[in-house]
């Protein structure tokens, strides 16, 4: 009883046109569509999309910048994916310049004259990886950039990975075309409260912030005033104490509306001690005090959002979920944060605002609602056992500006507190670097200079999930692995049975009419 479309009927032929048109469309498109302009990006945050304020800065060039790309024809497939999104981050750069921003593309490898241009900007050849039929081979190849304007150069020797590129480049344009840079201090305070040779390095967040600032060392126990021309401190680590000379040191800056960027925590991890963790004094505190707020001597664990870390087991190693080191996260209720997902802050302490006058603080980053505190002495193993009678959301992050008080005292400036410092520690910068990004911004706001914030947080991961209990986490996992092939089985079935219904109402009216 099948039904099939006669060669001359009119369906058929409006089935030959469409199909055509089809045809032909794709190949238009296939054709023609690498010189269609325009992009429509769907990403959450326009990730590939330039930021209003990367458009702003290179519209108001006052000269030419010359920005130079060595990249080789033939590079290993996993970079083809790599150089796509350089080429149009960089044909975006062009065209938001309006004529002050010069792309130059060439191949060392073709063209003697772009080798040794590349070789004296400090862009090497790279060996990569290529895996033939029957071999593996090692080759040389090229995929650096370099940005000129006037006599300055900054260059990125060799580009891995796109997603902070957009930022890399306008930081180097607005460094090599700014005549004057703001000065942040920078005290590096863990030293005083460890064992020497034992204190946390910060040298990959101090290279980032000297993109854009000039930055000066200060010593906790000099006893030169702080220079006058520093906009901006930041405390990095917690002096156990601080002399009534040392306190009078910063509360002098404190005192001309100098801004602060505080990270400490009140627990200090003792490695003669293995997995213990002691409570500490917070020096900065009485600093802090002035603005309503300071750094609890507590240690937080998160039972919902936190990182995961390796731990020997027989046969190798077993990544569990360690709540010491919590994923804390954005409120996006400030400039510093707004574009923010998450931030690891291993052994965090929690920030007490209970002084603080109404409105003046903005809650940062926070924990999940399966958060708790400790106090005094805790055992750090992932393998411990966690209280559970006093869970809430834990505060570990917070944006104090006196201005937005009416009560608040207005000679005050404006400060970030933090209870942690090792998050930014070069030990954890780059392997978690949104702290990195989020303690850049914070810099940024109370140097007041908020142009990269929104550049430099751009994030092309999709966010993490965060499940209130492994019930929860239970229920999503085996939903995404037999919901989904149930679903398309029970749709089978629907159509089937629906099938064999309208085959039986067919037969069924045949039946009738020739019982008739």
């Amino acid at each position: 009883m099948g039904r099939k479309l006669s060669k001359v009927g009119t369906t058929r032929r409006r089935l030959r046109l469409g199909l055509t048109l089809v045809v032909a469309l794709l190949v238009v498109v296939n054709l023609f569509g690498r010189n269609i302009g325009g992009r429509l990006d769907l990403t959450p945050g326009k990730a590939y999309t330039l930021s209003p304020a990367t458009r702003s800065i290179l519209g108001d060039l006052d000269d030419l910048v010359t920005i130079k790309l060595f990249v080789s024809e033939e590079l290993p497939t996993e970079f083809a994916i790599v150089r796509r999104d350089v080429n149009d981050l960089l044909a975006d750069f062009r065209s938001a310049g309006e004529g002050k921003v010069r792309v130059v593309e060439s191949d060392p490898q073709d063209d003697p004259d772009a080798e040794q241009d590349a070789r004296t900007l400090g862009i090497p050849p790279v060996q990569f990886n290529v895996i033939g039929e029957s071999e593996l081979q090692v080759k040389e190849g090229y995929l650096g950039i370099a940005v000129q304007y006037a006599e300055g150069t900054e260059t990125i020797p060799i580009v891995q990975r796109t997603e902070d590129l957009e930022y890399q480049l306008l930081s180097f344009i607005r460094a090599l075309t700014r005549t004057e840079r703001q000065v942040v201090g920078f005290v590096d305070a863990s030293a005083t409260a460890v064992p020497p040779g034992q204190g946390a390095s910060y040298a990959v967040l101090r290279q980032e912030l000297q993109r854009n600032y000039e930055v000066r060392a200060v010593q906790v126990d000099d006893s030169v005033p702080i220079a006058d021309d520093i906009d901006v401190l930041v405390l990095a680590g917690a002096p156990f104490f601080l002399d009534s000379a040392q306190l009078d040191r910063f509360s002098g800056f404190v005192d001309r509306n100098g801004d602060l960027l505080v990270m400490a925590s009140g627990m200090g991890v003792d490695p003669q001690q293995g997995f213990m963790a002691s409570a500490r004094p917070v020096g900065w505190n009485r600093l802090l005090e002035r603005w309503g707020v300071t750094v609890r001597s507590d240690l937080v664990y998160d039972l919902a959002s936190n990182e995961r870390v390796s731990m020997p087991v027989q046969g190798g190693r077993l990544f569990v979920a360690y709540p010491f080191w919590p994923r804390a996260l954005s409120t996006r209720e400030s400039v510093v944060n707004q574009d923010l997902e998450t931030a690891v802050l291993p052994w965090a302490s929690t920030i007490d605002t209970t002084g603080a006058p109404s409105g003046a603080v903005t809650p940062l980053l926070v924990t999940s609602e399966a958060a708790g505190t400790e106090a005094g002495r805790a055992f750090l193993s992932p393998q411990r056992d966690f209280p559970r009678d006093s869970l809430a959301e834990r505060l570990l992050a917070v944006l104090v500006s006196p201005a937005s008080s009416d009560s608040a005292d207005a000679a005050l400036g404006r400060a970030v507190v933090v209870g942690n410092a090792d998050f930014v520690a070069d030990r954890n910068a780059q392997v978690a670097p949104e702290g990195l990004i989020f303690v850049l911004n914070a810099v940024d706001w109370l140097a007041q200079d908020d142009a990269l914030i929104g550049i430099r947080a751009k994030d092309r991961r999709p966010p993490a999930l965060v499940f209130e209990s492994g019930t929860t986490q239970d229920i999503v996992k085996w939903a995404n692995v037999a919901g989904v092939p149930l679903l398309l089985i029970l749709g089978a079935a629907i159509r089937l049975w629906r099938r064999q219904q309208r085959a039986r109402n067919t037969y069924a009216s045949v039946a009738a009419g020739g019982s008739a």
